[in-house]
Formats: structure tokens, sequence, C-alpha cells
């Protein structure tokens, strides 16, 4: 995906991000940090991958910060599909963490491993102690408009923790608050009538420069095979450890188990 809008909202006021340099972005936080400033940083450091970093929060102070970015939605069969990531990887969550901006004032860094979650009113346990725990309700919420009517939505992730309100080209789906992490990643799936017909949109922006994108999406006819060979490869770079592993080969005897007969697999 690519970002395209950084805001943060603290005590009623607004603040607006700017693309800049990373190193001048840096620097910049750095020295409102040491000056008593508020201060806001976002840097991108994967095409999905991003990390915030909040200096100088007054105490009781809400704070909610908004990343606005494009990705394309992917097919699967006649299924649109949208993915949304539970975890990184170990090594790759723990660089991103570790990684200081600035020195001025004490750094927390807030992830997975330090973050205990509850839903509203339910007291909340650590099983380990792994040092400070903040309480987040972790929701997701989306927002849905389609070109055609929409046939169906659906989680093969979180079927049951789903609170849906649909019109006829529109759709408002909530997760509901999940305890501690959402487990695996969480998949959407969208059925819509011609899901494949060929669609172009066209955007412009303030200074009057258009931009479109094609979407086209064939269906070919093909023989069902009597056999079937597949080869699962895992990554085993030092990227894919703890949960990352765990869940690679999660998926990997998920999909040994729904094979169809006579399959081989290497």
């Amino acid at each position: 995906g690519a970002v395209c809008g950084f805001e943060a909202f603290i005590n009623n006021k607004h603040v607006v991000g700017e693309v800049k340099e990373k190193e001048k972005a840096r620097q910049e936080y750095r020295e409102a940090v040491a000056r008593g400033d508020g201060a806001y940083l976002m840097e991108q450091e994967k095409p999905d991958a991003w990390t915030v970093s909040v200096g100088n929060i007054p105490p009781k102070a809400s704070v909610l910060v908004k990343i606005t970015y494009v990705t394309e939605l992917g097919m699967d069969g006649d299924d649109i599909v949208f993915k949304f990531p539970a975890t990184l990887g170990g090594d790759t969550a723990s660089k991103m963490l570790d990684d200081v901006t600035q020195s001025a004032t004490q750094v927390v860094a807030i992830n997975a491993r330090n973050t205990m979650m509850r839903d509203e009113g339910e007291e909340g346990e650590d099983e380990e102690d792994e040092g400070p725990s903040t309480i987040v309700r972790q929701t997701l919420t989306l927002g849905i408009e389609m070109p055609y009517d929409i046939e169906q939505i659906v989680s093969p992730t979180h079927k049951a923790k789903l609170n849906i309100k649909a019109t006829n080209t529109m759709a408002c789906v909530e997760l509901q608050p999940v305890v501690k992490q959402l487990g695996f990643d969480f998949e959407l799936r969208i059925r819509i009538e011609n899901p494949r017909e060929p669609r172009m949109w066209v955007e412009e922006n303030v200074d009057g420069h258009k931009a479109a994108m094609i979407s086209f999406f064939p269906k070919f006819d093909y023989s069902t095979q009597i056999e079937n060979e597949v080869i699962i490869l895992l990554d085993r770079s030092a990227s894919m450890t703890m949960a990352a592993i765990e869940e690679a080969t999660r998926i990997a005897n998920l999909i040994i188990d729904n094979l169809p007969p006579h399959s081989y697999v290497n």
C-alpha cells in the first residue's frame, strides 16, 4: 500500500503531517521533543509496515492517530479480498520498535508483547510479566462501497465476530472488540454482481492532475486435473521467528488438510 495521509488529534487539536526526507523529519521531531512541544513522526519501513512516534503527550490526554493509505484489493475466485495482518515477524517488529528516534525523553515502545487487551468492562490480567502493560481495546471498522450490488460479505478468519450493516452497494463492517490480539490475520471476502467486468476509476487532485486505474480480472476455462503436485515453501529467514513461523506452519497444515484426493506434497 501507499500512505497518502497522516493526521493526529490530541485534546481537540488537529495536526496534519507533511512528507519530508527521512533524516530531516527525524531531526525536526527530535528538536520539537527537546523543546517540549507535541511532536508526531510516522515512518514507512515496508510497503505495509509503519511506525508512529508521539512525543510529549500531556497527562490523561486523548490521542487519535489517523493513517490514510491506498492499496489494491486482490481477487480470489469471484471474491474481492481484504487482508489486515495481525502481527509482524518477531525480529522485524523488534527492529522497528528498538529504533531510537529521540533521546530527550523516556521512550515506551508499544507492541503486542507489552500490550494487554480486554473487552469493555472486563478485568485484564497479564499472562506473563513482560514489562509495562497498556490496556488497549482493539477494534476494526471498515466502510465498503462497491460499483455493483453486494451479494455476500464473510470473514473466514473471524466468522462469529462481525457486525455487518449493508445496503445494495454499501456496507459497514465492524469487528467486535477482541481480548488480547486478533490471533491471526484478519480476512474479509466481498462478493458482488459482475465481479469480473472491467472497470476504470479516474481521480483528479487539487492541481488538476488526473490519474486512472483499470481493474480487469479475466476468467479462464481450464480442465480439472486428476492428480496435483503441491510444493510448499516456507521462509526461514531471521524475520520468520516466533508468531510468524507459527502462523506459516498453521497455514501450511491447513493447506495440506484441504487438498483434494490424489494430491502430492513436497
